[in-house]
């Protein structure tokens, strides 16, 4: 479920499959994919249910602060990795204190 809510949305993947083993050597082979409109809808379903696992575990800092996931995302971008660095760490400084 974690993965569903991060990567929800990155419908193309990529796998590496593994084939007949020749001298020793695993042939290894690079096959591109998307996830079917099933499988979207799934990644969907999963993304919303997330934060309430974690968030129903009651997990404290040590300072006894509570501790929840909260699905919101930095400047309503997705999870794409494309972030500036230096105010992403002040995103995370921010929602942490």
């Amino acid at each position: 479920m974690a993965y569903e809510w991060l990567f929800n949305g990155h419908n193309d993947y990529q796998q590496i499959v593994l084939g007949d083993m020749i001298d020793f050597h695993v042939e290894r082979k690079l096959v591109n994919g998307t996830l079917s409109a099933a499988e979207q809808s799934v990644s969907e379903q999963l993304t919303v249910l997330f934060p309430a696992y974690p968030n129903s575990l009651i997990l404290h800092d040590q300072s006894g602060k509570a501790l929840t996931i909260d699905f919101s995302l930095p400047w309503d971008k997705p999870h794409s990795g494309d972030y500036d660095l230096d105010e992403l760490f002040s995103w995370i400084d921010e929602i942490t204190k």
